[in-house]
């Protein structure tokens, strides 16, 4: 579990994205957003201005430990590396939804 003082180190700011109300968060080289409520938060893009630094990682392990205890995961990643990445740290990746697999039916 991270301690409070590596918490803080978590920037967080309200966004309105396309008239959805969004969370930006800022760690080190890291920036994203993610939508959360009261049971679940889900991020929805995560990048890194200094890749392969393991900021991504630390930054994804910071996120898990404050939305412990809620439904936590992360849209689908957009390659192998972000995949393995979730995959390792015990972070959901929706990979598909409900409503895509009616769709294609």
């Amino acid at each position: 579990m991270m301690t409070k003082r590596e918490l803080k180190k978590l920037e967080f700011k309200q966004i309105n994205r396309l008239g959805m109300e969004l969370t930006a968060f800022k760690y080190k080289g890291v920036i994203g957003t993610l939508a959360e409520e009261d049971r679940w938060a889900t991020i929805y893009d995560i990048e890194s201005t200094n890749p392969d630094k393991g900021e991504c990682q630390e930054c994804l392990k910071l996120l898990k430990a404050k939305y412990f205890g809620k439904d936590f995961g992360c849209s689908v990643a957009l390659n192998d590396k972000m995949s393995y990445i979730l995959k390792k740290l015990g972070i959901k990746e929706y990979k598909k939804s409900n409503l895509y697999d009616q769709t294609r039916n």
